[in-house]
């Protein structure tokens, strides 16, 4: 329903890490709010339309390269973390988790939705 929402509306859809860059938790920091407040505002004002984008490897989402008044180091989370191979093991596990709790409804969802899930990885 929301897909078709989104698709009659010709919107948007942004995802806003505003939790945790550098590591997980316990190792990395809070991504800071002035950091988090400019990327809203990016993306409710359209700042982003035109944007350069990269696909993540990791999660199949495209990720602006740049926002206005944001490092862009903190658009490329893996980036942030001292320690890639740990960047690799957390997403790894990740995704992982993801795709053991979406076994219970890929037999419910279009298959847009199948393509474009974590559990193909």
């Amino acid at each position: 329903m929301l897909f078709e929402r989104l698709k009659t509306t010709n919107s948007s859809v942004w995802l806003i890490n505003t939790g945790w860059t550098g590591g997980k938790y316990g190792y990395g920091t809070r991504i800071p709010l002035v950091h988090t407040r400019a990327m809203i505002h990016a993306a409710i004002n359209g700042m982003l339309s035109n944007i350069p984008i990269r696909k993540d490897k990791w999660f199949n989402l495209n990720i602006p390269e740049t926002c206005p008044d944001v490092p862009s180091d903190l658009l490329l989370p893996e980036t942030t973390w001292k320690s890639q191979l740990s960047y690799a093991q957390t997403a790894t596990d990740l995704i992982r988790k993801f795709s053991a709790n979406f076994e219970k409804y890929k037999n419910t969802v279009p298959d847009e939705v199948l393509k474009a899930g974590l559990f193909l990885h």
